[in-house]
């Protein structure tokens, strides 16, 4: 029976000397998640202000279809002076 006290009190000790050495450990744990969600915080907040600024540019800029519109017809004219000055006609 003292063998088992023994063996508890002891058991008990080291369980009492490792809640030491965890609970020394925990405000330097809690320093770095404090930090590391106020890095992911002012990450957050900076991806959501580029997406804006990225909407607001893709607002201003010319749609594709409206860039086509405007290159077809001086692609068309230069065809037709490249024909005309090249001096071949086609029957």
């Amino acid at each position: 029976m003292e063998d088992a006290a023994a063996t508890a009190r002891q058991r008990l000790a080291r369980w009492i000397e490792d809640s030491r050495e965890v609970f020394a450990l925990l405000p330097e744990l809690l320093d770095g998640v404090q930090k590391a969600s106020a890095k992911t915080e002012h990450a957050e907040r900076e991806a959501e202000r580029l997406r804006r600024e990225l909407m607001g540019c893709a607002r201003s800029w010319p749609t594709r279809g409206t860039r086509r519109r405007a290159a077809a017809p001086s692609t068309a004219s230069s065809r037709s002076s490249s024909r005309s000055s090249s001096g071949s006609t086609r029957s």
